[in-house]
């Protein structure tokens, strides 16, 4: 059975560094901050549900390589090719 995922899309644009990242992509289209900001919260979601992180505690463990940024993406990938929802037969990976 597939239900509709709700993502904290608010929650998870409302960090300092993602606004910032999020704006300068909006200066070329309000479409591609819309899709950033899905993807962010995707992400954030996942962080939330896997690890004891959120989009900006994540930086300083990758920055200093306390966290493997490859496994990190494969277990990313994971969650969204496993993930039950409506929209998991559209994600591109």
């Amino acid at each position: 059975m597939t239900r509709t995922l709700t993502l904290p899309i608010e929650e998870a644009v409302a960090f300092g560094k993602v606004i910032k990242f999020l704006n300068s992509k909006a200066k070329k289209s309000e479409q591609t901050k819309k899709g950033y900001s899905i993807a962010f919260a995707h992400f954030h979601f996942f962080l939330k549900t896997c690890t004891k992180h959120n989009l900006e505690t994540i930086l300083d463990p990758l920055k200093n390589k306390e966290i493997n940024v490859y496994e990190l993406l494969d277990d990313f990938g994971g969650y969204l090719e496993n993930r039950v929802d409506v929209y998991n037969k559209s994600t591109k990976l």
